[in-house]
């Protein structure tokens, strides 16, 4: 039973909605079985990229636009809006209520199953008790982010939600080695890993305003496996040690989104409440900006500076 467990703690697998515009990049730190699998829900446009190393981010943005379909925040729910971003990306919130409401911005996926399953989480900002929030973050790090509307207090409330998003992009053209727009697996060395890596793209002008998308892989085990693998083949007093170890590789090997460049949870203050439970599934985006106005210069912020810019009110969304 132990071995079983040894030998299925290396798998990796990892979902999203992608909207138009969204990236998101999968960097495995080792891989096993010489495989790397993409599936899409979605048809046409969502392409995945096999590339030789982790792209360089464009100084350039395309804008989109996201908005609620369900303004009223009923008390012990909440309301979700999620964002695959690139480093450099900006997130703007311009939401105002006729009565108070609790506004969170979260990151990594992890810390947002945390935040449901009323576990103790951390934000990146907040802002509680309020009628309005108007705000702007610039991403540090590629990962999906969580913009996160409850009702305070025990009444309900109707909110006006805009979102703006100004994407930067991974640069894929000449790093890629080979693409794939629908379900298939790309056939790879285990030695090519790192540096190279899996980029997958629903472009600004894809007619699918929203994809799933999921990748998976074999990771290659670690010392701590084999070191595992012993202790349960001597067995006797070894079995007790191959079980503490185990569970210990469990912990250190848990299936999910680790390993990959994105999940980062960031240091913050914990929200001492647990989260209602959801009523609103993520929203999609509207129609996006066809391409990004060159008369007005982009603001791009290194990802190496410590401290962030803000960027004020978002401008007012056309739907």
């Amino acid at each position: 039973m132990i071995i079983v467990v040894l030998l299925a703690d290396g798998s990796r697998s990892y979902s999203t909605e992608l909207t138009q515009c969204e990236q998101v990049i999968v960097c495995p730190p080792s891989l096993r079985g010489g495989e790397i699998e993409f599936h899409t829900h979605g048809s046409g446009s969502t392409t995945a990229y096999l590339v030789k190393k982790k792209p360089a981010v464009s100084t350039t943005f395309n804008i989109t636009y996201a908005k609620p379909e369900n303004d009223d925040l009923h008390y012990g729910y909440y309301e979700l809006n999620s964002f695959n971003l690139v480093t450099g990306s900006i997130l703007e919130w311009d939401v105002t209520g006729d009565y108070t409401f609790d506004l969170y911005m979260l990151q990594g996926e992890d810390n947002y199953k945390r935040a449901t399953n009323d576990q103790d989480f951390t934000y990146i900002k907040a802002k509680t008790s309020t009628l309005s929030a108007s705000d702007s973050y610039v991403v540090k790090e590629p990962d999906e982010y969580f913009i996160i509307l409850t009702a305070s207090r025990y009444y309900s409330s109707t909110v006006q939600a805009n979102y703006t998003v100004k994407h930067t992009r991974y640069m894929v053209g000449d790093e890629t080695i080979t693409t794939c727009s629908t379900s298939c697996s790309f056939n790879v060395a285990n030695n090519d890993f790192p540096p190279q890596c899996v980029v997958v793209e629903n472009p600004c002008s894809s007619g699918l305003s929203k994809d799933t998308i999921t990748i998976s892989y074999e990771q290659a085990h670690s010392g701590l496996f084999y070191c595992c693998l012993v202790f349960a083949l001597i067995g006797g007093l070894g079995l007790v040690g191959a079980i503490v170890s185990c569970v210990a590789c469990a912990v250190h090997k848990s299936k999910g989104a680790q390993g990959q460049t994105y999940q980062n949870v960031p240091s913050s203050t914990a929200v001492p409440a647990p989260l209602p439970q959801a009523y609103q599934t993520p929203q999609p985006y509207v129609q996006p900006q066809p391409a990004y106005n060159p008369a007005v210069p982009p603001v791009y912020v290194d990802p190496n500076v410590p401290t962030y810019n803000t960027y004020g009110t978002a401008p007012a969304p056309s739907y």
